[in-house]
């Protein structure tokens, strides 16, 4: 089988054409993809941009939230380093770095009157990290504030950059600190 980031997925889940060991029959993929059992197929960047390009009102934006996905699991991202672009957007008491907390009850707020959109969020993960998918949370109040469109995108070396995935005027939930995803990278 091809993976997503054209790399051989051997039947022990390594994605090295070198180290794969077996080849996915036909049969085989049809027999796993309905027992939820096809091999996971992730990516590894170090860096990944986050970038919100509109929101429902406006104004101000915010997100409880924000967590890579390998499987079914988040990816800790605790360590990370969070900046953002425009530098500063979102600052004070609601800064980035709440967007890898893991707690809903806190926020990354800010005022998009200030701070134009698009914004984009970077997290450095210190290393290459394997995920295939992301999610992010609504934050606690005005849903008017929430993301509706964006793209994430990976880095190796944190210059160029492959677009991941685009949402554009997605309906997102009005509920509270609620998981807006997963979405899975194919």
């Amino acid at each position: 089988m091809i993976g997503f980031n054209g790399g051989l997925i051997g039947k022990d889940r390594t994605a090295s054409p070198t180290e794969a060991k077996g080849v996915w029959t036909l049969g085989e993929q049809i027999k796993e993809q309905r027992n939820d059992l096809w091999p996971i197929i992730a990516i590894e960047y170090r860096y990944i941009r986050w970038t919100i390009t509109a929101n429902r009102s406006g104004g101000t934006m915010q997100a409880a939230d924000f967590n890579l996905r390998l499987g079914a699991s988040n990816v800790s991202m605790s360590g990370a380093d969070v900046i953002t672009s425009p530098a500063g957007a979102g600052g004070g008491s609601q800064p980035a770095t709440n967007l890898i907390d893991n707690n809903s009850a806190t926020k990354w707020f800010v005022v998009v009157d200030t701070y134009p959109l698009p914004i984009s969020i970077f997290f450095d993960m210190g290393a290459p990290t394997a995920f295939d998918g992301y999610q992010w949370v609504t934050a606690n109040d005005l849903s008017d504030r929430d993301p509706v469109s964006w793209t994430v995108a990976g880095s190796v070396a944190g210059v160029n950059y492959t677009t991941l995935d685009t949402q554009t005027n997605f309906a997102t939930t009005t509920s509270r600190q609620t998981v807006v995803g997963p979405f899975t990278f194919a």
